[in-house]
């Protein structure tokens, strides 16, 4: 592959990289999920790793970069957002 598109392996490896921060990112969701109780139909959203991609590092920038995720509605991203605030406080609870 490096040899017929030049720069090829870096971009896998920064794809591959943003991948497993969002499977990281929905399993802390997913079980904060279940420790609190949530309903399963919210569970089954935390489930599905695509549901996690507005918040990811830039492997290149090393900020974060919001995404609006074009097939999630507004109150989804509202919801996504509400619970990292939940998340957080919990965290410093403990």
């Amino acid at each position: 592959k490096e040899a017929k598109e030049s720069g090829r392996y870096a971009k896998d490896e920064d794809r591959r990289a943003v991948l497993r921060a969002r499977l990281r990112l929905k399993s802390l969701r997913y079980q904060f999920g279940v420790a609190n109780n949530f309903p399963q139909r919210y569970l089954k959203i935390l489930s599905d790793p695509d549901a996690h991609s507005e918040d990811e590092v830039d492997p290149v920038t090393q900020k974060n970069t919001i995404k609006k995720v074009a097939c999630r509605s507004e109150k989804a991203n509202l919801f996504m957002r509400r619970l990292d605030e939940e998340m957080e406080k919990a965290d410093q609870a403990n």
